[in-house]
This record gives C-alpha cells, structure tokens and sequence, in this order.
C-alpha cells in the first residue's frame, strides 16, 4: 500500500472526516486568528418567503460568533428573490430555484452559489453582497440541468461545475480581477455518453450505472479534478483540458456512490461516499488517491479505503 501519510496520522484524520461527515448533530466552524475577520455563510434552501424561487443567505460575523454568548440574529441577510433573481432573469430569461451549496475562491473575495434545481451558478462579491453574475447550466441528459455544486480552482482560473441532473461536468472560466465570468461550452463532458480512453462508455451498467457528478474536487495545483457520481465509481480529469479530459476511471465496486466530502493531505486526496439515500442510510467510505501518475489508460490503483461504520 503506497502513500505518504503516517498510518496514525492518516487514521486521526479519517476518524475526522467521518465525524464531520457521518456524525448526527455536530457544528463545525473553522476560524482564522482572532487578529483577523472571518464570517460564516449560511444557505437556507427554501424558496423567499410568497414566491417559488430565491432563497436566503444568513451572515455572521465572526467577532459576534466568538463571544460567550453570541447573538442569533445575522449580521446580515441576502434575500436571493432580490437582486440575485432579477440579474437571473436578465441575463438567463429564468429565476434561480434552491439555493445548495456555496463555496469561495481562493481569496475569500467571492462566493459561488450554486441553485440546485434551476440549474444556475451564481457569483457574489463577498464584500458588498453583490451579485456580480449569474450562469445558466446547459441543459443535459433528458432535457435536465442542475447545479449541484461548484467548485472554485485554487489558483482562480476556473470553477468546475456538477450539472447533476444533466450529467454534464461544466466549467466556467473566472477573472475575479475584472470580475468576468464565462461558460466554456467547448471544456464540456458529457458523462451519460462519452467514452473513456480505454473505450469503456463512461456510463454503463454494472460499471457506472448513474453517472451524475455530485462534487468535482480540485486539487492544490488546479489540475486534476476528481468527480464523485451519484450512481458509484470517480472519474479524475484534466480540469484545464478543452474539452475535460479523462485521466483515470474507477467503477462502482471500486468507489461506491453519492461521494461528496473531500481533502488534500501531504500529497493525497481523500474522498468519501456512501449513506444518504432511503437504501443506504448509514455506510460511509473513505478513500486516498494519489495526485501524481495518470495517464489516460492507466490511472493509479485506489490507495486506501477505510469504513467509518467499521472503525472503532
């Protein structure tokens, strides 16, 4: 078994994941030095309140947070049925619908929002609230499109989005300086028909049996990306590829489905899966991948998978 990890670092950092992953009722808030200001962002899913679309982002300001006793009330509240929406219309003809997950760049300058069911990514700049852009999905597999979730590259040159629902692995090309945002419809793959570089169909019974993407995460070097599917087994990709390029495949007996949680640790990614769905409530994985050695036919083997319900 290869890998750089120490065995009880690794097992203290798994035991982790698991917790923050697979543990009931457990918060987490990660702070900067208390020199320095951080905010909390919080999504609330449900539609603004008389309509069916938009949604709110809750704020906390960190100052109030680290009090004995901090207020409950936000510092500050983003109606997504506001601006959001009416820059989503312009721009798209279309409101945005479920707001999901979120996540900033590099910087911490700008947040990106992806709608779930409408299909949108939204970008905000993080100062003044502001939405700054808002990018509609294509429309994929069945006539679907949905943002799951995007994820900003380290070094700023790009967000890779799960189109869910569509199938699709997108790709929006980013300029936080100028604040433009752009589409690539040439870096698009389509999961549900293409073909892998060792002419297996990305998609396929018994293989991949559901090929959406829930999470693309990208490592340190904004290179790889590694897609977690719905349906069990990970593509890794040439995230900087026109279009996305596969460098590795693993089946579902290899990564099992509905991964999502990831992490880049002394020269590994670790990625999980399993639970979450009415069949498979409670299993969890952990996985280690390397970051080195792909090639498109021949990816390097998993190197490790440990089970949270089976550690003790």
């Amino acid at each position: 078994m290869r890998g750089s990890v120490g065995g009880s670092y690794l097992l203290r950092l798994i035991a982790l994941v698991c917790l923050l992953f697979w543990g009931s009722g457990i918060t987490l808030v990660f702070a900067r030095h208390s020199s320095k200001h951080y905010e909390v962002w919080l999504v609330d899913q449900s539609n603004s309140p008389g309509v069916s679309f938009g949604g709110t982002i809750h704020i906390y300001d960190g100052a109030n947070l680290d009090r004995d006793r901090p207020s409950s009330t936000p510092a500050n509240i983003i109606d997504l049925a506001g601006a959001t929406t009416t820059l989503c219309l312009a721009t798209t003809g279309a409101a945005p619908v479920r707001p999901h997950m979120i996540l900033f760049n590099s910087t911490h300058t700008h947040a990106i929002l992806s709608f779930v069911t409408s299909g949108h990514v939204v970008i905000f700049d993080a100062a003044s609230r502001t939405p700054l852009s808002c990018i509609h999905t294509s429309v994929g597999a069945g006539g679907a499109r949905q943002a799951h979730a995007s994820f900003p590259a380290p070094d700023d040159s790009y967000i890779l989005v799960a189109n869910q629902n569509g199938k699709l692995l997108e790709r929006i090309n980013t300029d936080y300086a100028t604040n433009t945002f752009t589409l690539d419809s040439a870096a698009t793959l389509n999961l549900a028909t293409c073909t892998t570089p060792n002419g297996i169909a990305c998609q396929a019974a018994g293989i991949r049996p559901d090929n959406a993407p829930i999470c693309p995460l990208i490592d340190s070097t904004s290179t790889l990306g590694f897609v977690t599917l719905r349906g069990g087994g990970l593509f890794v990709v040439d995230a900087k590829a026109a279009p996305l390029a596969i460098l590795g495949e693993y089946d579902l007996t290899t990564v099992h489905g509905n991964g999502c949680g990831g992490l880049e640790v002394r020269g590994s990614m670790y990625l999980n899966s399993g639970g979450g769905t009415a069949t498979n409530l409670s299993e969890f994985d952990v996985y280690q991948f390397s970051l080195t050695g792909y090639t498109a036919a021949n990816p390097p083997i998993l190197q490790r998978r440990l089970s949270c319900s089976r550690m003790t």
